[in-house]
């Protein structure tokens, strides 16, 4: 059976009622990973206008944002938030929620959704396209199936995530252990040099088809966590790097983000460390480079910056509230504790040998994710839109 949405399936949020007391809001961007990470109080005459969605136990919700993969499948826990008008609802007796929380999750429905997305400045899809996405519909008992095999997958996938955080954990614990009680503190410029990128042209600035052997550019979207993030890639011309050899990165360089230099989800400075596979590779402007003078560890100074110290110092220090911003003399000014070598090493050896179980783990993590993508595609690879 093939279901369209709005026409055969319809929209379940209501508005919000006016109420007592404060509501709980739920926007778009307090929902991470399937789940609410955080909300906002409000009474109900203060609630921001898109501040209008009530929800039932058995609705599924998800953003309607092109290229934005927010899902919640609704229980008794998230019934009694108010969500944004950022997210469509929907329910249907026919269709088991937790049928159509996967359905929502694939990457069939999300290529239509961002296909049919509308708007000038942030795209999203409405009504309209909605009503040309439709959905193979099996028979309940194939839907339970369905959802018992996923939900199996997904419970795998989120064990050996949660392995991960432990072992991340482990690492800060053990860190917290060896230099949490020193009081003797250094400048971080005692122990490292520190450098900003180059600001490229932006005519030099290409994807791999413009460049087939160019040079990757670590540029401000590309710095995360402990590692850079090539998902997307922008290169420059393989001259330049004779040419700007002076901002080329080596093993070991810590990355920083200079600008929006904060993740607000996890509450940790945008930090890396330049792996082999990361080079050859130049800096771009508003990202920094803290190269390890002789002898020190690099993995003791990342750590040093992945501390909550340094993340209430980077807030202090940053300018501009729409796009905060820090400078290489902040980072060279922050104060850390100091360590001998040889106590850096023994924690670097520590990590080193974390770093081991999490590439079994993350080995195993990318099984069972392949092992998603295809069942997603099996049941889910007929569905289109209209």
């Amino acid at each position: 059976m093939k279901l369209a949405f709005i026409k055969d399936i319809k929209k379940s949020g209501k508005p919000c009622k006016p109420l007592q007391g404060t509501i709980k809001y739920v926007d778009t961007g307090n929902v991470i990973n399937g789940k609410i990470q955080g909300y906002q109080e409000f009474s109900f005459d203060e609630k921001p206008s898109r501040a209008n969605v009530s929800v039932d136990v058995g609705d599924v919700i998800f953003a309607k944002m092109q290229n934005s993969l927010k899902v919640i499948q609704i229980t008794e826990k998230e019934k009694d938030f108010v969500y944004s008008t950022g997210f469509y609802s929907f329910n249907d007796q026919r269709v088991l929620p937790g049928y159509l929380k996967h359905y929502f999750n694939s990457n069939q429905f999300n290529h239509i959704k961002d296909k049919l997305s509308k708007g000038a400045t942030m795209k999203a899809i409405n009504d309209s396209g909605m009503e040309q996405i439709t959905i193979n519909v099996p028979t309940t008992s194939q839907q339970e199936s369905i959802v018992s095999t996923l939900d199996k997958i997904n419970e795998l996938i989120d064990a050996n995530k949660r392995q991960l955080e432990l072992l991340d954990e482990a690492v800060k614990a053990r860190f917290v252990e060896m230099f949490g009680d020193i009081k003797e503190k250094i400048n971080i410029s005692r122990i490292a040099f520190t450098s900003s990128g180059f600001s490229f042209k932006s005519k030099d600035i290409g994807d791999n088809n413009k460049y087939q052997d160019g040079i990757k550019l670590v540029q401000i979207s590309n710095v995360s966590l402990r590692n850079i993030d090539w998902n997307v890639i922008n290169y420059l011309p393989n001259i330049f790097y004779q040419k700007y050899k002076t901002y080329s990165l080596l093993k070991d360089d810590i990355v920083i983000a200079l600008t929006r230099p904060i993740i607000q989800s996890l509450g940790n400075v945008k930090v890396c460390i330049a792996r082999d596979i990361d080079l050859p590779a130049l800096l771009n402007q508003r990202v920094a480079m803290v190269r390890c003078k002789g002898g020190q560890s690099p993995i003791y100074l990342y750590y040093c910056l992945q501390q909550d110290d340094f993340t209430q110092y980077v807030k202090r220090v940053c300018t501009g509230s729409s796009q905060p911003n820090m400078s290489t003399k902040d980072i060279e000014n922050y104060q850390i504790p100091e360590v001998e070598n040889e106590f850096q090493r023994t924690f670097e050896k520590f990590v080193k040998a974390i770093d081991k179980v999490k590439l079994l783990v993350t080995q195993n993590l990318d099984t069972l994710n392949s092992m998603l993508d295809k069942k997603m595609d099996e049941y889910f690879g007929g569905d289109s839109n209209a």
